[in-house]
């Protein structure tokens, strides 16, 4: 740890967390994640202890954790007025694995500056994108070389309903991680070659994963990447944008014509083509079921105390919506102040003066909202974690920045005061 550390130029600690996330061991084994999510908090809890001792907290993090401990205290509500016991438990230590998950990108933002960080950010793409082809090539051909460390539970190999999930264990994660790691690419690599084929490589293992709301996202990430990241300028309105939406219209269209003609193989994807014909999402039979599994939840909350406190902990642990998710379990001031935290998150980004982790922040939380519809992208275990790494960097470094410039200030006032 002392090593990682010391190293000025390394890149080791930027890469440390998302790495860990995305590469450790999901073997099919229940209740095996009550062993990798404590690790992880156990890890990066000690870093971050050990970087507060050496450089201490400062006032800016206060907001940000000011929100995690009202989430604490709402599930601590949610307890007490339901009554729920031991196994509410997990529901705390994952507001607190976000806050250490925070603590954590906030402290390699003021060890590492940026160009550091965006180069650790790159090579954590190349790795994991790398890891995930191979493990993902095993899984396509029901090779099980790698299930006892990654399960194969919910993949399927060729020739049947194909899905691959590489080391996330859930297609659909596995597809949100393969596009977060294609925005950073994007973003990041310099090379034109390299970015577009990653870019699209990265088209390819999310048409794989099966997820179909994955599929129909991927575009509209790079659509919003490509404004948020570029200068507006004439030339950008009238040449370069109508070219990458061109582009992205002829990888839509190279997608829609191989679905067609492999509806067999990807008989989850193929229900997209239903959507096409009759332009509504009631022909997608899994949105009949999740609508109704909506309206049964929502029928258990009677009363204002269940509307503000929820049903407690764990009540219901899929809804497959995180507000009705969020709402449900944990009441209504949960939900509030959840959103209120992303939407403070999404200023900080946007008060970013860099554009990239502008972009990067920005697009994260605007599509965590959008998955939130169908996915616990806003209070899960899963996709919250990135955003809260990211957030502690943009946070970190906006402080830096801002005693660069009050130094600066200060040192003009000294030196005029010489003169005189």
């Amino acid at each position: 740890m002392n090593n990682i550390l010391k190293e000025n130029r390394s890149t080791k600690l930027i890469m440390l967390f998302p790495l860990f996330f995305v590469l450790m061991p999901r073997p099919e084994i229940p209740g095996v994640q009550f062993l990798t999510y404590p690790l992880i908090a156990v890890i990066f809890g000690l870093i971050s202890l050990t970087l507060i001792i050496k450089n201490g907290l400062h006032k800016t993090t206060s907001l940000p954790l000011s929100l995690l401990s009202a989430l604490l205290v709402c599930i601590c509500l949610s307890i007490l007025f339901n009554s729920s016991g031991l196994s509410s438990l997990p529901h705390l230590a994952k507001i607190f694995l976000f806050i250490v998950v925070f603590l954590f990108g906030d402290l390699v933002g003021l060890v590492k500056n940026k160009d550091q960080i965006f180069k650790g950010l790159l090579k954590t793409a190349y790795i994991v994108l790398t890891v995930q082809i191979i493990v993902g090539i095993t899984q396509i051909l029901g090779n099980p070389v790698f299930s006892w460390i990654y399960s194969m539970d919910k993949t399927r190999p060729w020739g049947g309903m194909v899905r691959i999930a590489g080391t996330l264990d859930n297609p659909n994660i596995f597809a949100w991680i393969v596009i977060q790691m294609a925005v950073l690419v994007f973003l990041l690599e310099p090379k034109k070659f390299n970015k577009v084929f990653w870019v699209f490589l990265c088209f390819v293992l999310v048409f794989l994963s099966g997820s179909r709301s994955f599929l129909m996202i991927y575009p509209a990430v790079m659509i919003l990447i490509f404004v948020l990241s570029s200068k507006k300028s004439a030339v950008f309105m009238f040449v370069k944008l109508p070219m990458f939406l061109t582009t992205i219209g002829a990888l839509i269209a190279i997608g829609y014509r191989f679905l067609v003609n492999n509806a067999m193989s990807f008989p989850y994807l193929s229900q997209l083509l239903y959507i096409f014909e009759t332009g509504s999402l009631d022909s997608v039979h899994s949105f009949n079921v999740r609508t109704l599994m909506w309206q049964d939840a929502l029928n258990q909350m009677n009363g204002t105390v269940t509307w503000l406190f929820g049903l407690g902990p764990g009540s219901i642990e899929v809804l497959d919506n995180d507000y009705l998710y969020s709402t449900v379990n944990y009441g209504l001031i949960f939900t509030a102040v959840n959103l209120l935290m992303y939407l403070v998150f999404l200023i900080y980004f946007f008060k970013c003066k860099d554009r990239i982790l502008m972009t990067l922040g920005v697009q994260y939380i605007v599509f965590s909202l959008v998955v939130g519809y169908q996915a616990d992208a806003l209070s899960g275990w899963n996709y919250p974690l990135l955003i809260m790494f990211y957030t502690g960097i943009a946070v970190a470094l906006r402080r830096k920045k801002l005693k660069n410039k009050k130094d600066i200030a200060q040192e003009n006032k000294t030196q005029k005061l010489e003169a005189v």
